[in-house]
């Protein structure tokens, strides 16, 4: 834990797992409810931990060997009841007809004329709708579950139906201590006037930048002059350096945030650091 002291918050570690496949992540349960993933490649110099919180408690984690992922199993308390859930393969949070990034989301396959879903689990709670590789409801239109259903337009039958609720997975750079041209822009005032961000799998619809996390925009809606369709997938998204809205600082920064029910990969990240002094 040398590289993160305090990431338990001080909570106890009452169960743990370890997933091998498709990466190394050894699965943390605490006691106060929520959990952490310690991701570990040491042949690529990889150790990374990660927050995992959700609307409810995570009490057990078991993980089941797999041809092509681990399966990882949590017992969750939702609602004042225990569930089992499996957390998604990455196949199917690409985007596409099944695409299941949503918290303890649940999914069903729709008859001819079925418009009722049943999501017990989630009464009360703000969700997001996935029908057949579209986002019918995402964190800008969110539907509130009531009487245990989500009540959608008639179905033609077959479409794959996807609900559970948001979140967001946030990222942060370091403090910026290259870019200068006379060495290092440490404790330099600087800015971040450009971004390049290589992407798969990707609908930038739930992409927000920004120099911090309460001012983030939109990366960009077109791409070679021409407007980006609204929730359109990229397979590959390589384009211009782009403005990125950053103020002069000793401390400026890059933030990322991907917003569910939208994918999100980035592959590479480049940025255009001015210092000023």
């Amino acid at each position: 834990m040398a590289m993160h002291e305090e990431i338990c918050d001080g909570s106890p570690i009452v169960d743990l797992a370890v997933q091998r496949k498709p990466d190394t992540v050894v699965w943390f349960i605490l006691a106060n409810g929520e959990a952490r993933a310690l991701t570990y490649e040491p042949a690529e110099n990889v150790i990374a931990w990660s927050r995992v919180v959700t609307d409810g408690l995570f009490k057990r984690v078991a993980a089941i060997r797999g041809a092509g992922q681990d399966s990882v199993y949590f017992a969750v308390v939702r609602n004042g009841a225990q569930r089992l859930e499996r957390l998604a393969k990455l196949s199917e949070c690409r985007g596409g007809t099944i695409n299941c990034l949503a918290d303890g989301f649940k999914r069903f396959t729709a008859t001819a004329g079925q418009t009722t879903f049943s999501v017990p689990h989630l009464n009360g709670k703000q969700v997001t709708v996935w029908v057949n590789g579209v986002a019918v409801r995402d964190q800008s239109s969110l539907y509130t579950v009531a009487s245990n259903q989500v009540v959608l337009s008639a179905m033609t039958g077959g479409e794959s139906v996807i609900i559970g609720l948001p979140y967001t997975g946030k990222w942060q750079s370091t403090k910026l201590a290259y870019g200068a041209a006379n060495g290092s822009a440490l404790f330099h005032k600087k800015r971040v006037s450009q971004l390049g961000l290589g992407l798969i799998k990707t609908t930038l619809d739930g992409l927000r930048v920004g120099n911090s996390f309460t001012n983030l925009k939109r990366l960009t809606v077109t791409k070679g002059d021409k407007p980006i369709p609204a929730g359109h997938l990229f397979d590959d998204f390589d384009a211009d350096m782009m403005s990125v809205s950053s103020d002069w600082d000793t401390d400026s920064r890059i933030c990322l945030e991907a917003r569910a029910p939208y994918p999100f990969t980035a592959s590479s990240l480049v940025m255009d650091v001015k210092t000023n002094g």
